[in-house]
């Protein structure tokens, strides 16, 4: 049961909702209250500060990027907002025995113009030698 006192900050309306369950969609409402989905299920009614009408799209949850190579651009840029937009809000980084630490200045400066290509090479204003830093 929803408390009426309580309103959501996002109702996300009418979608085709994908839990990550491996079970099929199903139609229904998210609500939302903060950095949490508070609800699932039929909410239309429900009072929110924010509406957004999903009919005909899917709501699920974040994706997994297994492969990215986006080390350096997540630090130069946390939001990393391409990303967001396709849905990807988890990246696994360090694939192909390529990681920006542990490392000596030296070699991560070899590092960071050898990966250029598929990683970027931001201006960035901290220097790391270690995972920690």
């Amino acid at each position: 049961m929803i408390d009426p006192g309580q309103p959501f900050d996002v109702l996300i309306t009418g979608g085709r909702i994908v839990d990550g369950s491996g079970n099929p969609w199903f139609g229904g409402d998210v609500g939302i209250r903060g950095d949490r989905i508070a609800a699932i299920g039929q909410l239309e009614h429900a009072q929110a500060a924010c509406r957004i009408d999903a009919a005909g799209k899917t709501i699920a949850p974040g994706f997994i990027d297994a492969h990215v190579h986006g080390d350096l651009m997540l630090l130069a840029d946390p939001f990393h907002e391409p990303a967001i937009r396709q849905g990807v809000t988890t990246y696994i980084l360090g694939q192909d025995g390529v990681a920006m630490a542990p490392a000596s200045l030296a070699t991560l400066d070899y590092m960071r113009r050898y990966t250029a290509g598929s990683s970027g090479n931001p201006p960035l204003g901290q220097r790391w030698s270690s995972v920690a830093e």
